[in-house]
């Protein structure tokens, strides 16, 4: 039995592993160059920017709707670019107004299945990786107005017609807070929010030494504020942590217990988990010979925690997780 298992983990994993190699072209947030690449990384507008945000919107509507879902008509992609474009050009570069994408997001609206929505706050390369070997599972990064801007950067300065060169100043909660990038992330993040239906999973960071719950995450400011309690069943927040820890957050604790009070108190129904075995799966690609990745180990976060809407008493059935 115990080498059935270990074959069929084995199996379970190199499929991961394909998903995960498949996936690496979408991931774009994080932009990395690979050795020998004449292009260096700016701070200003990213060079070639219309060129690629007009090729990604080609590619997305061609190669990527399979899976994600594209808008109800085809996206005319040059349409879209005067859209981005008119948004932010000639424009303040710490002052862009809150609605300046409202028309490229009419034209290009998210909209994922029920179930689908993925939010991630300090946990980039796991929930991306995740949601890869996931297919009924998608990020805001995934979504076609994502995946076209996503690790690109962009700014114009005041009465010019074009982007700049110049770097890109950065938001600032005091001097500079209504940034070109900032404001597009806030924009497509509210929507994500507001279009999520049955289970919306977050996941965030247990392992790390800042709060896996914090006031000025996108998360915090924009998602959750926006999930609509009459289309979202429950919240699942996952709290993941590293293989071989540390557990720094667990449910029911620390940062993790505010948001599932602020999470409540919006009339949602949550669980929570700490490492989840369908996660724990996916991190144990990169650790298969940790002790923790072998057959028949339990995942390292415990059992669930779950909370009724605030508009009933609210009980936990589970205690707060345990780490064994």
């Amino acid at each position: 039995m115990e080498l059935v298992n270990l074959l069929l983990r084995s199996f379970f994993l190199a499929i991961l592993l394909s998903n995960v190699t498949a996936h690496l072209s979408r991931q774009r947030r994080e932009i990395t160059h690979s050795e020998g690449c004449p292009t260096p990384m700016t701070k200003g507008t990213t060079p070639n920017l219309e060129h690629i945000f007009v090729g990604r919107c080609l590619e997305f509507q061609q190669i990527h709707s399979s899976r994600y879902n594209c808008p109800g008509a085809r996206v005319n992609c040059s349409d879209a670019w005067l859209k981005f474009k008119e948004a932010v050009v000639g424009q303040d570069p710490c002052n862009i107004n809150d609605n300046a994408y409202d028309e490229l997001l009419d034209l290009i609206p998210i909209e994922f299945a029920d179930d689908m929505t993925l939010f991630w706050s300090g946990t980039n390369k796991l929930a991306h990786g995740y949601a890869a070997a996931s297919p009924t599972t998608s990020t805001l990064e995934d979504s076609m107005l994502g995946y076209m801007v996503n690790g690109l950067n962009w700014c114009s300065s005041e009465g010019s017609d074009q982007y700049s060169s110049d770097p890109c100043p950065d938001q600032e909660p005091d001097s500079c807070t209504h940034t070109s990038t900032g404001v597009f992330w806030a924009s497509v993040s509210t929507m994500l929010a507001k279009q999520a239906s049955g289970i919306a999973t977050v996941m965030v960071n247990g392992s790390s030494p800042w709060p896996a719950f914090y006031n000025g995450s996108f998360f915090a400011k924009y998602e959750l504020p926006n999930l609509d309690p009459d289309k979202v069943t429950n919240v699942r927040i996952v709290v993941a942590h590293n293989i071989g820890g540390p557990i720094n957050e667990q449910c029911g604790r620390g940062s993790v217990k505010t948001m599932e009070e602020l999470t409540a108190a919006r009339g949602l129904a949550y669980t929570c988990e700490g490492t989840p075995r369908d996660v724990q799966s996916f991190q144990c690609v990169e650790n298969a010979g940790h002790a923790e990745c072998q057959p028949g180990t339990d995942a390292t976060g415990g059992r669930v925690r779950e909370g009724k809407m605030r508009k009933r008493i609210r009980t936990q059935t589970e205690p707060a997780s345990s780490i064994s």
